[in-house]
């Protein structure tokens, strides 16, 4: 079985300081879900990137142990430097398999998303579900494509770029990630710089940014709405 590598995007505390009520206790699900599913024990390469700085270490000591931790400041909107840097770590590690994912649902338990909850909490589990549990899976079908996930999304939007992973959890091998355009390339980035809200998107299309796109396996074919 080929290395494995995995980049997780997450955040404890919100722009202005107070924190985010449930990040803990989402933070602590998803790694226990790494566990629980072995594939925590099975990675060689484990990067935590977090919206914050210092008012997030012993957060991310005490909930993300097992994770190199990169803080990009409590002022950085997106996880944009964290595709950045995966790009970075696959052109320099062929032969690899990652897995990227981020602590979705984090910042939506909050009156104001009340009526999303239920929708979104099929949907994170039809993810975690096909990504995490079903990893030993995701690494044979890897042999025979360039990326595994739910939800894969063509020309969602007006532009070439929108294929995406409906909901940024997804593998993908060294290899192909390697061959996306650099992130500083991207318009988004150049306008508005790689730490803003508006340059947000490009983290999500970015699979599909590059000479070719991927040849994926979607395990969820009915879409984000038919999750089980």
């Amino acid at each position: 079985m080929k290395p494995i590598a995995i980049f997780y995007h997450t955040v404890f505390f919100q722009k202005d300081g107070s924190p985010f009520p449930w990040s803990v206790r989402f933070n602590d699900k998803y790694m226990k879900d790494l566990r629980d599913s072995g594939l925590m024990a099975e990675q060689k390469h484990f990067v935590a990137s977090i919206n914050g700085g210092q008012e997030s270490e012993v957060y991310a000591k005490l909930h993300l142990p097992e994770a190199q931790h990169w803080f990009n400041g409590i002022d950085c909107q997106g996880n944009s430097l964290l595709i950045q840097e995966m790009r970075d770590f696959c052109a320099g590690h062929p032969g690899w398999n990652v897995f990227l994912f981020h602590s979705k649902g984090l910042a939506h338990h909050v009156p104001e998303y009340a009526g999303y909850i239920e929708f979104e909490s099929r949907w994170i589990k039809c993810m975690v579900n096909a990504c995490i549990y079903n990893w030993r899976t995701c690494q044979e079908d890897l042999e025979n494509f360039d990326s595994v996930g739910c939800h894969w999304m063509r020309n969602v939007g007006a532009k070439s770029e929108d294929n995406i992973w409906g909901g940024m959890f997804y593998w993908v091998t060294s290899d192909f990630f390697a061959t996306r355009t650099p992130i500083s390339e991207c318009s988004l980035v150049k306008q508005h710089g790689i730490r803003s809200w508006e340059a947000r998107p490009i983290s999500e299309q970015y699979i599909g940014l590059g000479p070719a796109l991927p040849r994926t396996k979607d395990y969820c074919k009915a879409g984000i709405g038919m999750c089980p």
